[in-house]
């Protein structure tokens, strides 16, 4: 079977080359920002939850999530950017230079503890101030932001793909991209598996981003028609879904190009597990460790009754 999915590429609007640059990719994940945060918001009026935490709690782990989704990009990936013969220090700093989706989600968990543990957080006094979120129903916030998450998640792997950053193994899949030989010197061209010129691949952006899609409509027409669901319930199931999801994707990324994604414990099953497949099972575990949280608080009649909407004396500064 030939590939169906027909190749293209984007360019950026250049205002100041290699300095102000616009991307696809850029545009993509700020919809995807902006969608998210705003759904997530009208999910918590929904919930009578405050949508001004949840605006803060947005922008905070847009903060830690890509900070962090470039050092897990760096360090487990790209180690020898670093420590290579011609590696720097300063390349922690340089976070246009590759991102983690693992990463992110580190960054993110971290920076919710972070949240869920104090009243504000400063980072520019009277300039960038957060309003903490200590002492609030942790899993309902959770699960607004996990039901926004969804939508932004598909524009952020719509804008992968749009970059084709996540290039896969040569197929005859219907649900390859026919990519032209030579479109990029580091992707070699295999004869056998398109027409003549082409070597069609999986871009794992493509098939990711249609996982939240789905998903999203599963939140939507049936689990917003259930009763009774724990806390927790749907940042669980993103998870716990997302996870094998995942980890299987990683098996179709490509082997053969140069900057493939750095493999581990080769020697024991070829070709090794990406570091992206160590972090689905620790998301995994995260998933497990929600649900079972999940179901303590459901049983726990003062915090299914608790609501938290906003007080209009709270202003915050910034």
């Amino acid at each position: 079977m030939l590939a169906t999915i027909p190749f293209f590429e984007t360019f950026p609007i250049v205002i100041i080359k290699d300095i102000i640059e616009i991307h696809v990719f850029g545009i993509l994940v700020g919809i995807g920002v902006v969608l998210a945060t705003w759904l997530a918001q009208k999910r918590a009026t929904e919930k009578e939850l405050s949508p001004v935490i949840v605006g803060d709690l947005g922008l905070w782990l847009v903060i830690t999530g890509f900070i962090m989704a470039h050092q897990v990009s760096l360090f487990a990936y790209y180690p020898d950017r670093v420590f290579g013969p011609n590696g720097s220090w300063l390349e922690v700093f340089k976070i246009s230079s590759g991102i983690s989706s693992f990463g992110g989600f580190l960054g993110a968990a971290m920076g919710m503890i972070w949240f869920f543990n104090v009243e504000r957080i400063v980072l520019i006094p009277k300039m960038l101030e957060f309003r903490g979120g200590k002492g609030r129903p942790v899993l309902k916030y959770l699960d607004v932001m996990a039901y926004g998450f969804t939508v932004g998640w598909f524009f952020g792997r719509m804008g992968c793909f749009s970059a084709h950053d996540h290039v896969g193994l040569a197929s005859t899949s219907a649900l390859a991209v026919n990519f032209p030989d030579g479109w990029r010197d580091s992707v070699p061209a295999i004869a056998g598996y398109g027409a003549p010129g082409f070597t069609p691949r999986f871009d794992l952006g493509f098939l990711e981003m249609w996982y939240p899609a789905v998903l999203y409509l599963f939140f939507r027409f049936w689990a917003d028609r259930q009763t009774g669901l724990r806390p927790g319930w749907y940042a669980a199931i993103f998870i716990l879904f997302y996870a094998p999801v995942r980890f299987y994707l990683d098996t179709l990324r490509a082997t053969d190009i140069d900057g493939a994604d750095k493999r581990y414990f080769a020697e024991l099953l070829s070709p090794g597990f990406t570091p992206g497949q160590f972090g689905a099972v620790a998301v995994l575990v995260l998933g497990l460790v929600i649900w079972v949280l999940g179901g303590i608080r459901a049983k726990d009649a003062a915090y299914m009754a608790q609501v938290d909407r906003d007080d209009p004396t709270d202003a915050i500064k910034g």
